[in-house]
């Protein structure tokens, strides 16, 4: 991130590192303790640019609100996990790649 000029990008960047440290550590913690009142803090926190690139996990939060239970949690979780470190040596080896993802962050979405 230090290398970076542009705003866009930095704010890109700020996202894939929080969605990758989320995945990595903080929502699996959460989820092997089973502290319902900190994930649901953690969703309530859960916005802006981390919230559009992935709605996969918006729909697992949606269904476990509804009763269906952790397991869609943990595997958004796990498919974030896999997801969000790809994306993060992508944007690390190719500045194009961070330029066009800060411009289309569809592009990185993960449904």
């Amino acid at each position: 991130m230090a290398g970076l000029d542009d705003r866009r990008q930095e704010i890109t960047a700020r996202a894939v590192r929080d969605l990758l440290a989320d995945t990595l550590v903080t929502l699996p913690a959460l989820l092997e303790r089973d502290a319902v009142a900190s994930l649901h803090f953690w969703f309530a926190t859960f916005s802006g640019l981390r919230r559009e690139v992935f709605p996969m996990l918006v729909s697992a939060r949606d269904a476990w609100n509804a009763g269906a239970g952790r397991e869609r949690l943990r595997e958004a979780v796990e498919a974030g996990r896999e997801h969000w470190l790809g994306v993060a040596r992508e944007m690390a080896a190719d500045a194009q790649a961070a330029r066009r993802f800060a411009l289309e962050p569809g592009a990185i979405a993960l449904s």
